[in-house]
């Protein structure tokens, strides 16, 4: 299990502790994750025929796109003083894809240094915190989501039990580039005597983008010098973290609360 670096935050994990939203200890600590997006997608575009009126195909080029991703940072044995690490998952629900995957066994973690985190305000009242989800990992395994979040003004709650109750702000860096895939076609059915006709699957869609230098000479997207093997594109928007107290007291497992598409 890769870990993962963060700027701040307050929680804490039992090592070993892998399945279940603290089902099996009494101090959970849970939030709900929300980040807004504008980043890039691939758009369609056509590259006509030939001089004898053959198909020249198609390509994907990049356009802009709002995303809204969300999900869970919880911890298990939370303690304000002794904040170590916490768990995070993440998915997109529009397009139902897991964005930081969660897995029983392979739970990705995020230590947590709880210095950059300040309370502030004449009465001590206001929280501020910066936050750096680096290198995180999609279901197969790649980088998949590497923001910077900062946010102000936020609320905490005091007593035995210290932690976050809402911070929000911010956000920007890269997130890993949502490539619909384009269904394979049915082919015939078949008879008793008759196998069915095979069926040639999808083609790879061809990506293509430019960097700033290249795009002075930029013709046209069907030119393959453009072709495109990046996985992570910029990201700009706001995030927020709201502590959930009915996930908080840990009476169902994770994977209880998740989508089937996230697991």
């Amino acid at each position: 299990m890769k870990k993962l670096i963060i700027g701040a935050a307050v929680a804490t994990i039992a090592a070993g502790a892998f399945a279940a939203a603290c089902s099996e200890v009494k101090d959970c600590a849970a939030w709900d994750v929300k980040f807004n997006l504008k980043t890039l997608t691939p758009k369609k575009t056509n590259c006509g025929k030939d001089a004898c009126g053959e198909s020249l195909g198609s390509v994907y080029y990049l356009d802009s796109v709002s995303r809204k991703i969300e999900g869970y940072m919880w911890a298990c044995e939370y303690d304000c003083a002794e904040s170590d690490e916490y768990y995070i998952t993440l998915w997109d629900k529009k397009n139902k894809k897991a964005v930081v995957a969660y897995s029983a066994e392979e739970t990705q973690t995020v230590p947590v240094p709880a210095d950059d985190l300040l309370v502030y305000g004449k009465k001590a009242t206001k929280v501020a915190g910066t936050f750096v989800f680096e290198g995180l990992m999609d279901d197969v395994g790649d980088e998949a989501f590497n923001i910077t979040a900062a946010g102000i003004n936020g609320k905490f709650q005091k007593g035995d039990k210290c932690y976050i109750k809402s911070l929000s702000g911010y956000a920007a860096g890269k997130v890993k580039l949502y490539v619909p895939t384009a269904k394979t076609p049915k082919g015939s059915k078949g008879t008793l005597c008759e196998d069915p006709e095979p069926v040639d699957p999808c083609e790879d869609v061809l990506l293509r983008a430019a960097t700033f230098c290249d795009a002075c000479c930029w013709e046209t997207w069907c030119d393959d010098t453009y072709d495109y093997g990046e996985t992570l594109v910029p990201a700009a928007g706001t995030w927020s973290m709201k502590y959930n107290k009915k996930v908080s007291k840990g009476t169902k497992s994770m994977s209880q609360l998740i989508p089937s598409y996230a697991l």
